[in-house]
Parts: C-alpha cells; structure tokens; sequence
C-alpha cells in the first residue's frame, strides 16, 4: 500500500540522514577535501530575457544557477538503505562554494 511504501522510504531516508550528518562524522565548515582544491561547476541556465537597453547597454535577464561539486563525506551504500540514491539537504547542513555574480 502507498502508506507502508512512503514509511518505508522514510525510515531509510531518516537513517541515511542520521548516519551522515552526526556531529563526529560531517562538519559544514570544512572543504571536501581539505587540501585540495574543489572542483565546482556553475551553470547559468536563461529562461526569459526582460529587457535590452542598448543606448544604457544594459540586460535584464531571468534565469538560475545550477551548481553542482562532489563531497566523498556524502556517500553511501545504496543497498543498505533501499536503494535510495539521493536524498533532500538543506543548503546550511552541507558545505558549499560561495557564489558571487558581478556585471561584466
């Protein structure tokens, strides 16, 4: 039934969450790899130009950011935990570059 389905999925979800974000195993402030550099790829993806001024040179666009980085201290073994292959985050429990736009 849906409902033995959906606590099912949430018991592993839960687990998965436990398991990663204890205090000894994962800490926000630190880099994925601490001494190295992290790889982060950004992608602006355009949806709708607003306005173009050419006499003020000046571009009003809708859009957002897609980034994506790998962090090791984020895995685990799907076939301990239902198979589940990605779980939902929120962006302060998880280290992340800090993303800074400027005109150009």
């Amino acid at each position: 039934s849906f409902i033995f389905s959906t606590s099912y999925y949430l018991d592993a979800a839960h687990n998965i969450h436990t398991m990663l974000f204890n205090e000894s195993r994962y800490d926000a402030n630190i880099l994925p790899k601490y001494l190295w550099a992290v790889n982060v790829d950004a992608m602006y993806t355009l949806q709708y130009v607003n306005s173009l001024d050419t006499k003020t040179q000046t571009l009003s666009t809708t859009g957002f950011f897609t980034v994506e980085w790998n962090d090791t201290r984020l895995q685990w073994k799907t076939t301990g935990y239902r198979y589940i292959e990605y779980i939902f985050v929120s962006e302060n429990k998880v280290w992340h570059p800090d993303l800074v736009v400027l005109n150009s």
